[in-house]
């Protein structure tokens, strides 16, 4: 037997190495694999058989079974908390009976002891895989305890349970109790199970707090005891606690509620910001039940009722969770999604996918948690003796005063902006005073007190479309909206507390709306406000990580509130069905007729304002489709853009708004490949708008001379004259460098060098020209598993192949020399035939152990002959996945096409890839491409596997 734990032993080691470079949280499945290997013990160590172990073996088996019957009546016919109460009953009894059958196989003398649930066991909130978290408490002899908390606790192990159990003595307790404000925090709603031996809990309480009886009232004196001591340390310490734990406990797990795969109990708007709002109703009101919410200051029936349906609607999920994936999982990922959404009876329609109607209702139901949890807090936080410092604030102290007004009076209350009592008699007289309010905030650094908040909240739900339409309530929001110095937090306060989606109703049906994929990060109406942000940041001069030139083009846009009304409105015509660009222009021209109409704006509303705003709402792709999946060192593209744009003012305009719409997609770094590409087109369209002569043979020129000027080998100057226009006119001063230098210092083999330029890094590789061999190249960089942000393919007139590729990342530390070294050695082996980089390929795909979970994507492949003039483009939109391109450059190859641009573009999981191809230097037949797309389709698919790119 000592052999075999040995060689568990070793297994469950050999696991933790792999598991130290894998991207998954292994711990649920390491905690089953050492429950299953581990062998049950005696109190001497020797083996032992399950007590009762006929009865115990079935108790697994009897709580599944019970939990699938309570699944099948989710979410229909019982609600998630229901089935949770009836879980908990079980186990109840579970516990009690196991408890019963420890003390029969041990000494019941010399002790008494009591067990009590804590945490959700305690509240009657057990989901099908939770933690058991127990509190054996006891007075006696510390050696007649431990045979009853090992075999409670083995029992339970050996059934498969998750257990926490902690075993205190009474004094123990009493001074965790004085000295641990968290563990004090965990006993407030703790419930007693079960109990044995004549004494109570007679020591809990220090003398100052007497006890008020045993059995059913002893986990009420515990509770007390736990409230008590809080209350003692200090009502402040304590809230100031909990609220720190809340924004640690948001930062840790994501510190937004639009996740794309969201944490069901600790992220942002999971079940734990209720159960925090229930800790500190405990401990400040003894209220014992969220039920009975509404008894509390500051909470009304309705808000607490709207709570608690959120409440159980994150608990339904998170019980179908748990039941689908086996353990407890609390990560709501892309697979359970789509599950999830037919388990909860959501259906697909024109509009969006049953599990993009499952995510939008689960962002609404997370954002009620969230924000009801919060402003609760804030509110009993700030009446829990805060010291108060007021002051009159008129509001014609502020900048924006259209007209004369009488000043209604505002007040400093607990260091934030609050409504006097008479504040609601100007509103007849003033409309838009609900916005005002925002704006007084803005100018003096403050934010909303969470009474005022509430009130705005009501008045949300109450006023009606006469106020949203008030001319003088759409000019005080336009004006709020576009003034650059108004911070996020109260933009986002303004859209939460529901005024926004009233005055613009256009936008409520975006509003939780969700892409499922991993590219778009945030729902639709997140995304536009931080949209909105990014503009204002560029517009002062303060976007993070910016190059110089998008801060130049921040400083002299005109019209910046064109740019920020097209920034917020940009995707309002998502979730309709059908081009979303082109129904938001039109729904934005209808915004226009309102805000023409609207008081207060300074300088007023214009009919070319709408129209300005509606083309860069129906062209906010256009840009970034061009600089992504374009050759942009071919003059038609260029010509076709600057067509399009048709003025600078128009350039600068959708460049802007490009930039800003590409960083608001999704947290991280920024993708300075694509904000190079947008450059290069904003910098060639702008030079040809500015001077018809600043095409591609220009360009080169321009290259040419500034290497003249520089270079002083005459080898070097001599090769510059066999470089292509189209190298010279695409590539940076440094690269063209690097290519010279390399050509002018051959070495046997291909040759690999890393070129720092710009923000990114750019791979050359340079050999012989032959076909296929882009194939191999982006084969070996496949096998190495680099990133490949995308592919400039030259030939010189002496047949040398000049392949440039551009990074997504830079190699970390001394990374890039280890790069270099390896591409060569592997495109070198592959080009004699000495090594098979497939394999390779699929080693590495075979090592990424239990990838992320992804949504499909279908693989899509078009032709066309029209958008170039002397090559056929091609374009492939498939998974992103390792090796892809190097799949797709194989493929070509083999229907004998020549490769002349590679494109690479990724949007999370989707890849889309561009080709400039040729056969025999000429475009494809037009008849041919329907037939070419099918084969390419098929190839991909037939290749398809996991992975990154």
């Amino acid at each position: 037997m000592r052999q075999s734990r040995a060689s568990s032993s070793s297994c469950v080691q050999g696991v933790l190495l792999q598991c130290k470079s894998a991207r998954r949280d292994f711990q649920p499945f390491l905690f089953f694999l050492v429950l299953i290997l581990r062998e049950p013990r005696g109190r001497g160590g020797e083996p032992r058989a399950s007590m009762q172990q006929d009865t115990e073996c079935s108790l697994r088996s009897r709580f599944l079974a019970r939990v699938g019957e309570q699944v099948a009546l989710l979410p229909r016919l019982q609600s998630g908390r229901a089935m949770a109460a009836t879980l908990t009953a079980f186990m109840d009894d579970a516990l009690i009976r196991l408890w019963n059958q420890t003390l029969e196989g041990v000494e019941q003398t010399g002790f008494s002891a009591s067990l009590f649930a804590l945490g959700g066991t305690a509240r009657r909130e057990l989901c099908p895989h939770s933690d058991l978290d127990l509190l054996l408490l006891y007075d006696g002899d510390t050696a007649s305890i431990e045979p009853v908390a090992d075999g409670l606790r083995t029992a339970l192990l050996d059934q498969r349970f998750r257990v926490g159990l902690a075993t205190r003595t009474l004094e123990e307790n009493r001074d965790v109790l004085r000295s641990d404000i968290t563990v004090a925090t965990s006993l407030v709603d703790a419930r007693l199970l079960v109990q044995h031996g004549a004494q109570a809990l007679d020591a809990v309480s220090p003398p100052s707090i007497p006890l008020r009886g045993e059995g059913a009232e002893l986990a009420s004196d515990l509770r007390q005891d736990a409230r008590a001591q809080i209350r003692l340390a200090g009502k402040g310490p304590f809230l100031e606690a909990i609220l720190q734990g809340l924004q640690e406990r948001h930062q840790r797990f994501g510190d937004t509620i639009y996740l794309l795969e969201p944490q069901l109990k600790a992220g942002r708007g999971g079940l734990r910001d209720l159960q925090t709002v229930a800790w500190t109703a405990a401990v400040l009101f003894d209220n014992d039940s969220l039920s009975d919410l509404a008894r509390c200051p500051h909470v009304t029936r309705l808000e607490a009722q709207r709570v608690l349906e959120s409440y159980d609607f994150v608990m339904t999920l998170r019980h179908l969770l748990h039941h689908a994936a086996g353990w407890k999982n609390d990560r709501l990922t892309f697979p359970f999604q789509e599950q999830l959404a037919q388990s909860m009876h959501f259906s697909s329609n024109h509009r969006e996918l049953a599990v993009e109607s499952l995510m939008r209702a689960f962002y609404q139901h997370a954002h009620t948690l969230e924000q009801r949890s919060r402003r609760w807090l804030e509110r009993w936080s700030l009446h829990a003796g805060t010291s108060r410092n007021d002051r009159q604030i008129a509001l014609e102290d502020t900048q924006y005063t259209p007209v004369p007004l009488e000043p209604w009076p505002l007040e400093l209350r607990e260091g934030r902006i609050a409504a006097s009592d008479d504040f609601q008699s100007h509103f007849t007289k003033h409309p838009e005073v609900w916005v005002r309010i925002f704006q007084v905030a803005s100018e003096q650094r403050l934010a909303l007190h969470p009474e005022l908040a509430d009130s705005v909240a009501a008045a949300a739900r109450s006023l009606g479309e006469s106020w949203a339409n008030h001319p003088a309530v759409i000019g005080a929001t336009c004006e709020l909206l576009t003034s650059v110095d108004v911070s996020k937090t109260l933009v986002d306060d303004f859209f939460n507390l529901g005024l926004f989606s009233l005055i613009f109703p256009e936008f409520r049906p975006v509003h939780g709306w969700v892409h499922h994929d991993i590219y778009h990060v945030y729902a639709i109406d997140v995304h536009s406000l931080f949209t909105l942000d990014c503009a204002k940041l560029l517009l002062r001069g303060e976007l993070p990580e910016a190059q110089a030139w998008s801060l130049q083009l921040g400083r002299h846009l005109g019209e910046p509130r064109r740019l920020l009304m097209a920034a917020l409105f940009h995707d309002v015509g998502k979730g309709r069905g059908g081009q979303h660009s082109n129904i938001g222009a039109r729904l934005f021209r209808d915004i226009g007729t309102r805000l023409k109409l609207a008081v207060g704006l300074c300088p007023p509303w214009h009919d070319d304002d709408t129209e300005e705003v509606a083309w860069l709402v129906e062209q906010h792709l256009t840009m970034m489709n061009f600089s992504q999946r374009r050759d942009l060192t071919d003059d038609s593209t260029i010509d076709d853009f600057a067509g399009l744009v048709g003025s600078l003012e128009r350039l600068d305009a959708l460049t802007a708004l490009s930039l800003v719409d590409m960083r608001s997609v999704q947290p991280g770094p920024v993708s300075t490949w694509k904000e190079a590409l947008l450059l290069r087109l904003y910098s060639r369209t702008r030079a040809l708008m500015e001077s018809p002569a600043s095409g591609l043979p220009n360009l080169a020129a321009q290259m040419r001379r500034q290497l003249a000027r520089a270079l002083t080998d005459p080898a070097q100057l001599e090769l510059m004259t066999h470089l292509p226009d189209r190298l010279l006119a695409a590539q940076p001063f440094a690269v063209v460098c690097a290519i010279l230098d390399t050509l002018a210092n051959p070495a046997d083999g291909t040759q690999v060098r890393l070129v720092e330029a710009g923000d990114h890094p750019r791979v050359l590789v340079i050999g012989d020209d032959a076909p296929g061999v882009l194939a191999t190249f982006a084969a070996a960089f496949a096998a190495l598993g680099v990133d490949i942000g995308g592919a400039h393919v030259y030939t010189t007139d002496d047949e040398v192949a000049i392949d440039v590729f551009g990074l997504s990342t830079r190699p970390l530390g001394d990374g890039s020399g280890e790069l270099v070294v390896n591409l060569k050695r592997l495109i070198d082996q592959a080009l004699a035939g000495a090594v098979d980089l497939d394999r390779l390929i699929a080693q590495r795909r075979g090592s990424e152990l239990l990838q992320r979970d992804r949504p499909s994507v279908r693989t899509h492949v078009a032709l066309s002959n029209e958008l170039t003039s002397e090559q056929t483009l091609v374009e492939v939109a498939a998974l992103n996945r390792l090796g892809l391109l190097a799949t797709i450059t194989a493929a070509l190859r083999t229907l004998e096409l020549d490769i002349h641009v590679s494109l690479v573009s990724t949007e999370g999981a989707k890849a889309v890839d561009v080709f400039y191809v040729t056969r025999k230097g000429k475009k494809l037949p037009t008849a041919e491409l329907p037939s070419i797309a099918q084969t390419l389709t098929e190839h991909i698919d037939a290749k398809s596997q996991s992975g990154r790119r």
